[in-house]
């Protein structure tokens, strides 16, 4: 399994147990390491001084029994003789053990060769021990004195010299124990201290390893992130590491692409909103212009009404001049009917003339009325104008607005028939051949 891959708890507990344990292996391990060698060491030096202090008691339990061996054979006096050598045989029944036990815990070569040489200058010394007894049975006590100073003296003193050299042997064994003890110790102390150091050095690999593992997918998830903010989702992440960072990368590498598409959806929503905005900006405008053009027409229709108002007044009252004129007319062309003479035809006359000019004045007004107001049509108009204006129309009807209703038809032989008149007023209706037509 790769470190990436472990959970960041993991990873501290394994980094942290992990020198924890890697100090106490290496504190332990000194530690016994030190025991081990002070123990062997201090065994090595009690030994050394056990064999020192049985060498000290074997030098002076010899030195004691020469002493006295030398005065037994110096001395005349049978009784003291006696005595020396009784306390001789005792001492040396002491040395005997002693030099075992020294022989027995010998195991250096240095302790062997020193042994063999205190071995071979005993057998020395115990060598003339025979011939000073031979020198005091024959009694010659100058010769025996001579013999012992020159002859056993110097072997009793070269005994004595090879147990000093064996004890100066174990002494200085025990000083190289010393001195080796204190070389493993410093060793040990050495070590100590590298394993520190190793620790140290493997505690701060693991550590940046550590650091590195997690601030590394931090800083890319920093960076993607402010990435986002700054509107950037191009970018695509591919992790795997199977950690807490590894899964936060993946979720935002999923969140980019979520927001990719989100992002897309509403620029297509913007682009179709802008569209249909533009769309609605066209219609406001067209209907902005419509509604102008409107109120445009609206105020022409406005004065057109005023403007057909007062000319429908003034049709009203030149209809109501015109139906008196009529009536006039047909008064006087009663009378003159009656009358039978000239004066009748005269008064025919004047009749034609009368409703003549009528229809030219009517024509007249019925053009400039049509060329004021276009939209007019003699049917009843069109356009917003229709039902507003007054109506002139061809058949006789009468109109449907105030103000009266001009009407003209022809009809057989009829020549006239014109009706002046405003909501049931009195027409004049001139039909059949003229007097004028038959005269």
């Amino acid at each position: 399994m790769k470190f990436n891959d472990l959970r960041v708890a993991h990873k501290l507990w394994s980094v942290i147990l992990g020198l924890l344990l890697l100090m106490l292996l290496s504190a332990l391990w000194t530690q016994m390491r030190s025991s081990r060698a002070t123990a062997e060491t201090e065994a090595r030096l009690s030994a050394y001084e056990s064999a020192i202090s049985t060498a000290v008691r074997w030098r002076g339990l010899a030195e004691v029994a020469l002493t006295m061996s030398i005065g037994s054979a110096s001395t005349s006096d049978v009784e003291l003789k006696k005595d020396f050598d009784s306390k001789v045989a005792a001492i040396t029944a002491r040395v005997t053990p002693v030099q075992e036990k020294v022989t027995e815990t010998a195991n250096s070569a240095l302790d062997k060769e020193a042994l063999d040489y205190v071995a071979k200058t005993r057998a020395d010394v115990r060598a003339v021990g025979g011939k000073i007894k031979g020198l005091r049975e024959a009694g010659d006590m100058a010769a025996l004195q001579a013999f012992v100073e020159s002859d056993y003296r110097p072997r009793a003193a070269a005994y004595l010299e090879a147990i000093d050299k064996y004890v100066t042997v174990q002494e200085k064994q025990r000083d190289d124990a010393k001195v080796a003890l204190m070389d493993v110790r410093k060793s040990l102390q050495i070590v100590a201290l590298s394993s520190v150091v190793v620790v140290f050095a493997l505690s701060i690999f693991l550590s940046l390893m550590l650091v590195r593992s997690i601030t590394q997918p931090l800083e890319q998830a920093v960076a993607l992130a402010k990435a986002i903010m700054e509107g950037d989702l191009t970018r695509q992440v591919s992790e795997d590491r199977k950690d807490e960072f590894g899964v936060l990368m993946r979720a935002l590498s999923d969140m980019v692409t979520k927001l990719r598409g989100l992002v897309s959806e509403v620029r297509s929503g913007v682009e179709s909103m802008s569209t249909a905005s533009s769309e609605i900006a066209n219609g406001n405008h067209d209907l902005s212009a419509r509604t102008e053009q409107t109120a445009s027409n609206l105020q022409q229709t406005a004065a057109s009404m005023e403007e057909l108002t007062t000319t429908v007044n003034q049709s009203a009252d030149t209809a109501r001049e015109a139906n008196t004129l009529a009536n006039n007319a047909a008064r006087v062309a009663s009378q003159g009917g009656g009358s039978g003479g000239p004066g009748g035809a005269q008064h025919a006359a004047h009749h034609r003339l009368v409703a003549q000019d009528w229809r030219h004045h009517q024509r007249d007004r019925w053009h400039r009325f049509s060329d004021e107001y276009p939209g007019t049509e003699c049917r009843g108009g069109s356009g917003p104008r229709r039902g507003t204006r007054a109506r002139l129309c061809r058949g006789g009807q009468r109109g449907a607005q105030p103000g009266g209703a001009l009407c003209r038809s022809c009809q057989g032989n009829q020549v006239i028939d014109q009706c002046v008149g405003g909501h049931g007023g009195v027409g004049l209706q001139t039909s059949g051949p003229s007097r004028a037509d038959h005269g």
